[in-house]
């Protein structure tokens, strides 16, 4: 078993009562994290909090510390169009979605971290 800790910041709204997400993303995508997982689509591009939190990340992308998830053909401003990441095309009808979550996403991630 992999003792992986992750960061989603809705998991830990409480701790950062008071503090500013700016000096939270830099310590949280910058000093403590070994990967970045971002998942990137078209709602991603269109929110202001994906953007901030793009912002934090993208100057890791060349020490290869970030790992996109592409659901989508959406361009970003700051992640290049040759880096390499993991593409899924998800579909709410397919009811073997999760099942290729595992086989195309968890299994990858898995490998590289090990």
């Amino acid at each position: 078993m992999l003792d992986i800790h992750t960061f989603y910041d809705e998991m830990f709204e409480a701790n950062f009562l008071g503090k500013t997400w700016s000096t939270q993303f830099q310590e949280i995508f910058g000093e403590q994290s070994r990967f970045v997982l971002c998942i990137l689509d078209e709602h991603h591009a269109k929110k202001i909090w994906p953007t901030f939190e793009r912002e934090h990340f993208t100057p890791r992308i060349p020490d290869e510390s970030v790992i996109p998830v592409f659901l989508d053909e959406t361009k970003f401003v700051g992640i290049p169009q040759d880096l390499i990441g993991m593409r899924f095309k998800y579909d709410p009808g397919d009811p073997a979605w999760r099942k290729r979550v595992d086989d195309e996403i968890i299994v990858k991630l898995i490998d590289k971290l090990t």
